[in-house]
This record gives C-alpha cells, structure tokens and sequence, in this order.
C-alpha cells in the first residue's frame, strides 16, 4: 500500500523528528505487530534511514517486527526474499538499501542492523514499551470485536506520548479508544 507508506514519510517521520529534537532525544522505535515475513518492518527501516539522511537528523532507530507465526518470523530473519517482489520497493530505496543474487535480494547492513524480529502473542506475552509507532496492519481480520478491542488496548499502552499508530484500510478504531487517540 504505497500510500500508507508515502503519508509515513511526509508526514509521520518529520512530525516525530521534530518532536524527538524537541525533547533532545535520539532513540525512535517502531514496533511492526503481525509483520508475518517481515516486508513491513524492512520498508519501515528504509523509510527511517531515507528521512535521516534527507533531514541530517542524529536519531538511533530500532525496528522490532514481531508475530504469532514462528515460520513466518524464520522467513523474516533470514531475511531473503524473491527478485519478483522488488518491484514493491521504490526505485530509490533498490538502489540504496537492495544487493540482488540470482533470483534472491536481501538488504544490506544498514537495514539489517536496525530490524529484529521475534515472537509475540498479542493476548499472551507482554507488549513492547515506549514505543513510537506502531504498525498493525491487516491483522484485526483474524479478530472478533473484544480481541481486536483488547490489541487496541495493548497498542495504547505500548505507545510513548505523542507516538502514533497505523492501521490497515480495513481495520477501524472502536470508540472505547477514539477518545484517547487524535485522528
């Protein structure tokens, strides 16, 4: 969904540059919950790394992509997808972030370093902290209304002040949480 990803990087990313500057904080984490092979939390990091250069902005990112799947997080670790899905990646980001071997890419260090991945199951374990964006996008379909009102639940808790959360098309805000978020 190139839009998602176009209104992160116009408007998300500076917002929250600009607010980290503010505080006089260097360290940004997104959390990407369901990631299943891990596309989302590598666009996530190429986005973060493109707005650092752009902006010259000193920041310490740290993606965290986390699923139920233990098999789609094996995918996601290792981190090596097929050439045909490179036609997702904007032009730029192939030819900054992207090294391609036969009919395999994988990314580069830079990436790399700043993504990890683990298990997580969002009605079980503990949730991440002090995060700054969370990505949860096209998992609500797996949910009745009470599990997908107690995940939004989760994703509050887990924000920091000020941090923001991205849902699919799909998914919608129940009004339990509505009051607590700006739209």
């Amino acid at each position: 969904d190139p839009s998602v990803y176009q209104l992160f990087r116009t408007s998300v990313l500076p917002m929250l540059f600009a607010e980290k500057a503010r505080r006089r904080q260097r360290i940004v984490r997104l959390w990407s919950a369901g990631c299943a092979t891990g596309q989302e939390p590598y666009s996530l990091a190429m986005s973060v790394l493109d707005e650092m250069s752009r902006t010259h902005a000193e920041m310490v990112p740290s993606i965290t992509g986390t699923d139920i799947d233990r098999q789609a997080l094996a995918v996601a670790k290792a981190g090596q997808f097929p050439v045909e899905q490179l036609s997702h990646i904007p032009s730029a980001d192939r030819h900054r972030f992207v090294e391609v071997t036969g009919d395999r890419f994988h990314f580069r260090p830079e990436i790399t370093k700043i993504v990890r991945f683990q298990y997580l199951n969002l009605f079980a374990d503990p949730p991440l902290r002090g995060v700054d964006v969370v990505f949860c996008r096209n998992v609500f379909i797996y949910f009745n209304r009470d599990e997908q009102e107690r995940v939004l639940e989760v994703f509050w808790e887990s924000l920091a002040r000020g941090g923001f959360l991205v849902l699919g098309r799909s998914e919608r805000l129940l009004p339990s949480l509505t009051s607590r978020l700006e739209l």
